[in-house]
């Protein structure tokens, strides 16, 4: 099973919009851990929700979402539901898709959001995280956060193009 390591993720200063700190957004209940910006390449609003069915059941405002500081997109996350550890979705509107069905960087930004914060589901720092059932799409990622803090992404994948690059 193919796995990388992802860029290190940090979390950005950047004030989040009041809607995003509500105890409620898009109908939803939110999570323990506030709302942040986090980047490891692209940026990610990272927003934890109450449980897992409010993860899969959210029907969020892609619009506020587009308007979102950091190129416009948000990931939704909760403890799972049984088949995975971590129920995840992702929104980027502001990159032109309304929803990702497998996304490794926001995934990884989330390892390093949960690890920083003591709350890494799994165990001996490995998880797994189901994204893209919503869409028909049920990915399962692998996350592991290694002794020296690095994130690792991995899962079955199915390849659509197959090459080498010469450096």
């Amino acid at each position: 099973m193919p796995t990388v390591r992802s860029p290190r993720a940090q979390r950005r200063e950047a004030a989040a919009p009041d809607w995003l700190l509500a105890p409620e957004v898009f109908g939803a209940r939110r999570g323990a851990l506030p709302p942040a910006l986090w980047n490891n390449g692209p940026d990610w609003w990272l927003l934890e929700l109450a449980d897992a069915a409010a993860v899969r059941g959210l029907r969020p405002d892609l619009g506020a979402i587009a308007a979102l500081p950091g190129q416009g997109k948000l990931a939704v996350f909760a403890p799972g539901d049984g088949a995975a550890d971590l129920v995840v979705r992702a929104f980027p509107p502001g990159a032109g898709i309304a929803e990702d069905p497998a996304t490794g960087s926001v995934n990884a930004s989330i390892a390093a959001a949960l690890h920083q914060a003591g709350r890494l589901p799994g165990r001996d720092g490995r998880y797994r995280a189901s994204q893209g059932r919503e869409l028909g799409r049920d990915a399962v990622l692998q996350l592991e956060v290694d002794g020296a803090g690095e994130v690792w992404v991995g899962g079955p994948v199915h390849a659509v193009i197959r090459g080498t690059v010469d450096w």
